[in-house]
């Protein structure tokens, strides 16, 4: 398995545990959806950097691992304001959580579907004896 296959599984794992907690019934099946939701990111924290740091060229490396963490920490801001903005005054308080947890999953999924047409880094198709295209 390649890097970018790993961040699709994180992806996957993180769409599967968004959802399960968006229809969850119960303490247990919310805790179940977080612990799933938790793989997906720490997986993804630790293969998302490398992919990034074996793909880019030397001299970009540096820049482009942090412009990945600012990233993560827009998407937290953006993550809050969102929470704001489905609060209780705007939606029901079963639907406000259960429309936040859902939403976590569609940058997952749309990742997903952008990691299709993404290259595999040189160290695995070295690997797997092919060529870059």
């Amino acid at each position: 398995m390649g890097h970018s296959d790993a961040i699709w599984v994180t992806d996957v794992l993180f769409v599967v545990g968004a959802a399960w907690q968006t229809f969850s019934n119960s303490v247990v099946a919310m805790v179940v959806g977080r612990a799933v939701v938790g793989l997906g990111v720490g997986v993804g924290s630790l293969i998302v950097p490398l992919y990034i740091s074996e793909l880019s060229p030397p001299s970009h490396r540096g820049r482009l691992v942090i412009i990945n963490v600012l990233f993560i920490t827009f998407g937290q801001l953006i993550a809050y304001a969102l929470g704001i903005i489905l609060s209780p005054p705007m939606l029901s308080q079963e639907a406000s959580w259960r429309y936040m947890l859902g939403l976590e999953g569609l940058p997952a999924g749309l990742q997903a579907i952008i990691m299709i047409f993404v290259p595999e880094t040189p160290r695995r198709l070295q690997h797997s004896q092919r060529r870059a295209q």
